[in-house]
């Protein structure tokens, strides 16, 4: 038969760690709002007054915790409320069925008295005379549950609600200051943080002391009413977040609390329990990402900030942003990796469309910040400082398009593109690399890295070829390119075959059914996801589709983008091929002597580079189509640079030129072409453009060629 752990709650009330959680026996369930309940904890030596998350309550609710049983609580919190502790259990278990004291009182709904009842005590004539004495020992019963009371909810408890972070806690920003009271029994007032063994007092409690500064006659009266009513005022100030209980493995509960320098001897806390409720908390966090520095003007002064993406030792996340004074003292000693002691923030609401982390809250720190680096900590406080990934499914990825919030992603890898250049707006050039995943919903879509893990991890998958290793990203922004694109950001950590339960499921289901299973784009079929960068999406179609009538063109439409598979026929050798560009910008130059002028911002240049403007025509079963191919995309076409081709164009080696371009012809691509009308000397005309190109994947082709069948 289970027992309470007997002395527990000494060590919850003295911080020390509790693995594996603690067995404590629960009395006096009241039903206090929704899915909440007030209670009684005891472990054979002492009690303590608890209060139940909205996910316990609705266990008490459903008849799977009542009155004492013995429960394991495996995530629980101490608060302090003035010299009281009310312990909040957030997730717990029933152990076993506790039997009731012999003394204890009945939960069942008192009967009329007997005729030949005993004379009344003085006790119930006291109750007869004080009609508040008569509430607090006949409380309301609950309409769900019988033997529930009912209790008013409180101040101290709507305070403590909201440290554990429950939905239905939110309350209005003006809620905390109204007055509101807790009907407490006598019994349980007296109960509550004392010995099992203690002798009953008969007096009521003593009033608490408030940590109110200034009291007045009035005020001091009239609590000492409410404390002979056994009924207790609370301020806000006097909550203050004591201990966290040690979670079972696995099931995400919060560790024990620990203290350093900057916390003054106050505990830590872990990031998922802070609240715009609760000022006085301290956090130890690492420092996993830091954005530049910037400034804006507002009323004439000069506003800093700067944002830092913070992470616990659970793997929470949350964003803080310093202003003015605070942006300006900690911008260069916040680096990233290091881990740092965090106090006196406000924490506020999320903005949805701009959070770039995913949590409910976000943290504004000001003038009134206290940091302080943390230099005890060790590897393994390091290792377990990591985000938590959260992978979404790619056939998911289209709820995400265009928003802040970052999105994890895994899936196997069934391409790897090679590696290419993009310039950037101010001339510098970053490595880029795209690669194709699918999972089990059997989507697949493209993700670009950039920079080392282009290099690094791209030139990995690249060597690894055919074998088709798990990949994941964390920290991915997903875009409407091509219907759904994934972009991976300066903070994403690329794995590759990554250990965990989920990359053991998806290499299962690779090995056993994905390596056969036709797939379809994650962005296919959606007619508007290109609706935020002014275009459509038509899907996969082919070149008799991408083609209008003369009357059918509209002047200055919205582009629209197609995915057509397509063999480049014909491209005549005799074109222009290219034009002389700015460095800069990519615009055309004309030369002047030995510089070259840009007439777009009239600047001169030592010298230009050329950049492509082929046109060819495109070819499948339908029909044929003229489509331009742009510098990059012709780079790809061509498999040489434009600077370079045009020695051979241009110099006597034209044998070499005329090779080029007849390995081009007959070649076999996806495609993504992007058309648009204009109007040129009064007629409107249908152009169309090449957006990217990717060899064709005979495979994944003969794929989508048999689901179009079996549709």
């Amino acid at each position: 038969m289970a027992q309470p752990d007997r002395g527990c709650l000494q060590r919850v009330k003295r911080q020390e760690a509790c693995e594996g959680g603690i067995c404590l026996q629960i009395s006096a369930l009241q039903k206090k709002d929704a899915n909440r309940y007030s209670c009684t904890l005891g472990d054979g030596e002492t009690t303590v007054a608890g209060l139940t998350s909205s996910q316990v309550g609705k266990q008490v609710e459903g008849g799977e915790i009542s009155n004492w049983n013995i429960v394991r609580a495996s995530n629980f919190t101490c608060n302090q409320i003035n010299s009281k502790h009310v312990l909040m259990l957030l997730d717990c278990e029933v152990v076993g069925e506790g039997q009731a004291p012999a003394d204890a009182p009945s939960t069942s709904p008192k009967k009329a008295p007997a005729q030949n009842a005993p004379q009344e005590t003085p006790a119930a004539k006291k109750i007869k005379m004080d009609p508040d004495a008569a509430t607090l020992a006949n409380p309301p019963q609950s309409p769900l549950k019988p033997g529930i009371d009912v209790l008013p909810q409180s101040a101290a408890s709507m305070q403590v609600d909201a440290a554990l972070g429950s939905t239905d806690a939110e309350a209005k920003p003006d809620a905390a200051s109204e007055p509101m009271h807790t009907v407490i029994k006598a019994e349980e007032a007296q109960a509550a943080d004392t010995p099992a063994d203690a002798p009953a007092a008969n007096d009521a409690p003593a009033p608490m002391e408030s940590t109110t500064q200034a009291n007045t006659p009035a005020r001091d009266a009239k609590e000492n009413r409410n404390a002979q009513n056994a009924q207790v005022r609370t301020p806000a100030a006097a909550v203050k977040p004591l201990g966290w209980g040690s979670g079972t493995p696995g099931r995400g509960g919060p560790t024990p609390p620990s203290t350093g320098p900057a916390s003054r001897g106050r505990p830590v806390q872990p990031i998922a329990a802070l609240n715009p409720y609760n000022c006085a908390w301290t956090i130890q966090a690492r420092v996993a990402s830091r954005g530049n520095k910037r400034s804006f003007s507002r009323a004439g002064q000069d506003v800093s900030l700067f944002s830092v993406e913070l992470v616990d030792a659970q793997g929470t996340q949350i964003e803080a942003t310093l202003w003015r004074e605070a942006a300006d003292k900690y911008y260069d000693v916040l680096d990233e990796g290091k881990v740092f002691y965090f106090s006196r923030g406000k924490v506020k609401p999320a903005n949805r469309n701009y959070a770039g982390v995913r949590n409910d809250y976000t943290i504004s720190f000001e003038k009134d910040i206290l940091v302080e680096e943390c230099t005890d900590a060790d590897d393994s406080a390091l290792s377990q400082m990591q985000a938590k990934l959260q992978f979404i499914s790619i056939d998911r990825l289209a709820s995400q398009i265009n928003k802040k919030a970052p999105v994890d992603i895994i899936g196997i890898v069934t391409d790897t593109g090679p590696l290419r250049s993009i310039k950037r707006k101010d001339s510098s050039e970053v490595a880029a690399r795209d690669v194709t995943l699918v999972d089990q919903s059997k989507r697949t879509v493209s993700v670009t890295m950039w920079g080392s893990a282009a290099e690094e991890a791209g030139g990995d998958l690249e060597m690894q070829g055919g074998t088709n290793p798990v990949l994941s990203i964390s920290c991915c922004r997903v875009g409407d390119y091509n219907g759904v694109s994934v972009s991976a950001l300066q903070r994403s950590v690329v794995a590759i075959n990554p250990e965990g339960p989920e990359a053991a499921e998806l290499r299962e289901w690779w090995d056993t059914e994905g390596i056969s299973a036709p797939t379809q784009h994650a962005g296919e079929g959606l007619a508007s996801a290109r609706k935020g960068s002014g275009g459509s999406s038509k899907g996969h179609c082919q070149l008799k589709d991408i083609q209008k009538e003369a009357h059918e063109l509209v002047p200055d439409a919205k582009p629209e983008y197609h995915n057509v598979t397509a063999t480049v026929a014909m491209i005549d050798p005799s074109q222009t091929l290219y034009y002389q560009a700015c460095p800069d910008n990519g615009r055309k130059v004309v030369q002047q002597g030995d510089m070259w002028l840009c007439e777009f911002n009239g600047q001169l240049y030592p010298a230009m580079e050329r950049r492509y403007m082929c046109l060819s025509k495109c070819a499948d079963f339908t029909g044929e189509v003229m489509i331009s191919f742009m510098n990059q995309q012709g780079d790809r076409l061509l498999g040489i640079r434009a600077d370079d081709i045009a020695e051979y164009k241009e110099g006597e080696d034209t044998q070499r030129y005329q090779a080029i371009i007849k390995q081009a012809q007959w070649s076999d691509w996806s495609l993504v072409v992007r058309s648009n009308t204009s109007e040129y000397n009064g007629e409107t005309r249908q152009r169309f453009l090449v957006q990217s190109l990717e060899p064709l994947d005979y495979v994944k082709e003969s794929r989508r060629l048999i689901q179009q069948l079996v549709q």
